[in-house]
């Protein structure tokens, strides 16, 4: 390749990047409710502006009916957040729209719900929506008045909120082996906040709402984690990859810099877990991409979401053709960091940590392997003219 054609490859590279990253910051989530100027909504709205979240309202007040087809293809690589406050008739969920949760969730899609009750609907209750993402909610079945984070937890941080006692709201029955993480409970041990990432989506819901929370300031942070969970950090292309900690397969803790600084080359990086049908999928994808590169100057990263090191281990011993190495991230905060919203997230990474491609969900072969060729081009191109 002469030196202008190098110089053109550059060029358009970088561009790319730029054009990329800029369309990443300018992306919107949409906020969904009933009455705009209602206590509740005007808590949420004023949380997600002093975190300078961009998002497009949906005020039912003024809808004639949900246009759940725009938000579908608006949000559906972006995230949405839906609030329901049982003293506005307005913000109810009707049955049309549960399903829409479902087929919105279903394709990857990631929602926010905060729900003190579902609706005046007890069809609502029992659709499609409630069993895909495998919880029950009990119709205005409760009454709470201390809400305990889960320690650990990247939305509660172990914080306990104080929320109005007086009324009844719904009650979260999480269902056995969905795999849903509990958030909050009650005093007495009922769930009232619950957050589940599959394969196919991400989703949290709270069964109090943000104007509950008096102390401006911690609402303000719990809206944050809790919208920013679901839509994961705003990691661009061209930006540097975030530190987190993992788990190595033999237990050792570490940072993830740690393991890029030993492997020292282009970093093909997965977010994944052995339950994951998609990875599934994936696998022979990678490990062909692995033998293909293997002369060169590219190295392979597994990093499980939320494993246990036995788990992964039996997996191991069951995949011979994995050789490269397999890392766990306990607290999920991997994922978060690089914007995961399902499984598996693939990223590529230069050799001076930076993104360089990203892809929520599975990719074809051919696509990496243009790439990583691509990117291993402009890296032998820095060898030789720096």
């Amino acid at each position: 390749m002469s030196f202008w054609r190098i110089l053109l490859f550059l060029i358009f590279f970088c561009l790319g990047t730029i054009n990329s990253h800029a369309d990443r910051m300018k992306q919107k989530i949409a906020v969904i409710l009933g009455d705009s100027q209602s206590l509740h909504s005007q808590a949420l709205l004023s949380s997600l502006n002093k975190k300078r979240f961009k998002y497009k309202l949906y005020s039912l007040k003024d809808l004639e009916s949900l246009p759940l087809e725009e938000i579908f293809n608006q949000f559906i690589d972006s995230a949405a957040v839906r609030l329901i406050d049982q003293t506005d008739h307005n913000s109810f969920m009707s049955v049309e729209e549960a399903n829409f949760w479902a087929d919105f969730l279903s394709n990857r899609g990631s929602l926010t719900l905060f729900a003190d009750t579902l609706s005046n609907n007890q069809q609502v209750y029992d659709s499609d929506f409630t069993d895909y993402v495998g919880f029950k909610a009990k119709k205005l079945d409760i009454k709470v008045k201390k809400l305990i984070g889960t320690n650990q937890d990247l939305i509660s941080k172990g914080q306990t909120l104080q929320v109005n006692d007086s009324k009844k709201r719904d009650q979260i029955i999480p269902r056995t082996g969905s795999g849903i993480d509990i958030v909050y409970r009650s005093q007495n041990g009922i769930v009232t906040g619950i957050k589940q990432q599959t394969c196919n989506f991400r989703m949290s819901y709270f069964s109090f709402l943000p104007g509950e929370i008096r102390e401006t300031k911690i609402r303000d942070n719990f809206v944050e984690r809790a919208v920013d969970w679901n839509l994961g950090y705003a990691l661009g292309l061209g930006m540097q990859a975030p530190e987190f900690n993992i788990l190595l397969s033999d237990g050792t803790p570490t940072g993830i810099y740690n393991k890029y600084n030993k492997l020292n080359s282009i970093v093909i990086l997965e977010f994944m877990a052995t339950w994951c049908s998609s990875c599934k999928k994936q696998l022979p994808k990678m490990v062909e991409l692995k033998r293909n590169f293997q002369e060169s100057d590219v190295s392979f990263l597994f990093v499980s979401y939320k494993e246990s090191i036995e788990t992964v281990q039996q997996y191991l011993s069951s995949h011979p053709e994995i050789t490269w190495p397999v890392t766990i991230t306990p607290d999920g905060l991997g994922a978060l960091r690089y914007g995961v919203k399902g499984l598996p997230g693939i990223f590529i990474l230069d050799s001076n940590r930076q993104v360089r491609f990203m892809h929520k969900g599975g990719v074809s072969y051919e696509k990496l392997k243009s790439e990583i060729s691509g990117l291993l081009k402009l890296e032998n191109f820095k060898k030789i003219y720096n």
